[in-house]
């Protein structure tokens, strides 16, 4: 299978206002599409359009986790981090953390208050950020 360059249907850019002006229409294998495509951004930018979908998967990572040492109740976890840490982590602005938690909030995936984190529905969020928790290769030690 081959990569498709049109990027719409797996990132955020159609909903982001700063790239609105890279919507294009190009024929590829000759079928015109119009969308966003990988190579009309740098690097960087397409780091960023998946904020909501990085973020998505560390809190599967901290869920899957924490559950293994007890920390998890009821689908919540206590959260040291703030907004403004994974802005730093991720390298994307504030701003952008922001709207990507609003974003998971508004679809039912992440409840995040007071440093508790609750994820209503942790099998959807599993599938919209692609965690597979078999990367962590986690092995149980008895005690």
């Amino acid at each position: 299978s081959r990569h498709e360059n049109e990027i719409s249907a797996t990132t955020d850019v159609a909903a982001r206002e700063e790239f609105e002006d890279r919507r294009r229409s190009k024929t590829i294998d000759g079928q015109l599409i119009a969308g966003w495509f990988v190579e009309d951004f740098t690097l960087e930018e397409l780091r960023s359009l998946r904020a909501k979908e990085r973020i998505g998967h560390m809190l599967c990572e901290l869920h899957t986790r924490y559950g293994m040492i007890g920390f998890v109740k009821d689908d919540g976890f206590p959260m040291g981090l703030e907004q403004k840490d994974l802005a730093r982590i991720f390298g994307f602005s504030r701003t952008h953390v922001n709207r990507s938690v609003q974003e998971l909030r508004a679809a039912g995936l992440l409840e995040w208050e007071r440093g508790h984190v609750h994820l209503p529905d942790p099998e959807r969020l599993k599938k919209m950020s692609h965690f597979d928790p078999g990367y962590l290769e986690v092995v149980r030690v008895r005690r």
